[in-house]
């Protein structure tokens, strides 16, 4: 093997473990699983890479994203099939995995709330499976198995606060001695609200405690202040809209202006070569009346030369011409007149004598 060719091979095999190792094949940040519905104050996310950004409404979102919201701020992510997670003030929540198909019926929401009110709402995961889990809520306090729900909670420096007004989900509690056990929450369930303390414990409540009922609130207000933001925020963006259509519709009415401008131009020219071609062809009647004229003229004076040849009198053959006489001395030279008179005779003084043949 030539020195050059194993260059080459040395080369091209680093250039693949360049691109496997860090993975340039792949997409960093996957499919889109979602957008940002409503937004208020000031919500930051982090990427799968690390990389803060600032997060605004109508962006995407990617599973493995982090959000974090400040006081007086919350964030509320619409997943494709239409399920609500809301994170209010304080708040920090990661998006570990969704998925979604609707044809098959299958697919899940997994996400983790590290701290913070929040607020969950099953879109069309929640009729795949009945009384199936399809998504989890993971808490330091412990893990929430969602199966088509509305939950408001509160994850808080004294554990987790829970109230689910609508369907169920099971909470999954592991205790400080390692022990897990299962209580359902719900309309239906063993409790619609309860409370689970930093050490493990479960209670059962029928009223909100202060803590989540604080959170609820608070959620709705944020709510509904980001709701009148965006809506604001719509209407100026329509007034922008509606300005851009104003302005688009003035330039395409100058522009019909000058079209019809352009137009009436073409048809004044038009009109100057129609009447340019008029005048040409009335020159070209005029003298071709003229040549008619003249062949007219022509016609008429051969005409008349006709008339004068056969009014002329045609030679009488009638006459006879005398007798020829030639004599050596003298040269008789018959006259053309019909009167028939006599001869002149032209003597040649050359001649000697006369001879008669």
């Amino acid at each position: 093997m030539q020195p050059n060719q194993l260059l080459k091979i040395i080369l091209f095999t680093m250039v693949l473990a360049t691109f496997g190792i860090s993975g340039a094949f792949a997409v960093p940040n996957g499919p889109v699983i979602g957008k940002v519905s409503l937004v208020l104050g000031k919500v930051t996310g982090t990427d799968q890479d690390g990389d803060n950004f600032e997060v605004k409404r109508g962006a995407d979102l990617h599973a493995g994203y982090t959000l974090e919201t400040a006081v007086r701020s919350f964030i509320r992510a619409e997943l494709n099939d239409g399920t609500r997670m809301t994170v209010s003030q304080n708040g920090s929540a990661t998006l570990d995995e969704f998925s979604f198909d609707e044809s098959g019926g299958t697919g899940g929401f997994n996400t983790t709330v590290r701290r913070g009110g929040f607020q969950y709402v099953s879109g069309k995961l929640g009729s795949f499976g009945g009384a199936r889990v399809h998504s989890k809520i993971s808490t330091p306090s412990g893990v929430i198995g969602v199966r088509g729900t509305t939950i408001q909670a509160i994850e808080g420096p004294d554990g987790l606060s829970i109230s689910v007004p609508n369907g169920q989900i099971d909470l999954i509690v592991t205790r400080t001695d390692g022990t897990t056990y299962t209580t359902s929450v719900g309309v239906n369930a063993d409790t619609p609200i309860a409370q689970v303390s930093a050490t493990g414990e479960v209670t059962v409540l029928d009223t909100l405690p202060p803590i989540l009922e604080a959170a609820v609130q608070q959620i709705v207000e944020l709510v509904q202040e980001a709701e009148e933001a965006a809506a604001e925020e719509s209407g100026e963006a329509g007034e922008e809209d509606a300005e851009e259509e104003e302005v688009e519709e003035e330039d395409a009415e100058e522009e019909e202006a000058e079209d019809a401008v352009e137009e009436l131009d073409e048809a004044d020219e038009a009109d100057e070569a129609v009447e340019e071609v008029d005048e040409a062809d009335e020159v070209d009647q005029a003298d071709q009346a003229d040549q008619v004229d003249q062949v007219d003229q022509v016609d008429q004076v051969d005409q008349v030369d006709q008339v004068d040849q056969v009014d002329q009198p045609a030679p009488d053959d009638s006459v006879e011409a005398p007798a020829a006489t030639i004599d050596a001395g003298v040269i008789s030279v018959p006259e053309s007149t019909p009167s028939g008179g006599g001869s002149e005779e032209i003597e040649d003084p050359n001649a000697s004598a006369s001879t008669t043949e």
